[in-house]
């Protein structure tokens, strides 16, 4: 999707992901976590990280890790403040 029209993308993606198409289901990830064509959202973005994770992948599997971490690192840092 390397046309600025996100919202068609996601069009497609969603119709896709409906399938269950990890691959769609991931860039709809990666468009929550980036705000493309839909409000930033991580809670979403984690759940469509899931579902492509589900299936196997490794790039979601990855990321789903990196939040986690970022998350209970962040945590971490704000309750010893």
């Amino acid at each position: 999707y390397s046309s600025p029209d996100y919202k068609e993308a996601l069009k497609w993606f969603r119709k896709a992901a409906a399938q269950g198409n990890f691959y769609a289901q991931r860039q709809i990830g990666i468009m929550y976590s980036k705000g493309q064509g839909v409000p930033q959202n991580y809670k979403k973005a984690l759940t469509w990280y899931r579902k492509a994770a589900a299936q196997g992948g490794d790039y979601e599997q990855f990321i789903i890790g990196a939040i986690w971490n970022f998350v209970h690192h962040y945590n971490s840092t704000v309750a010893r403040e």
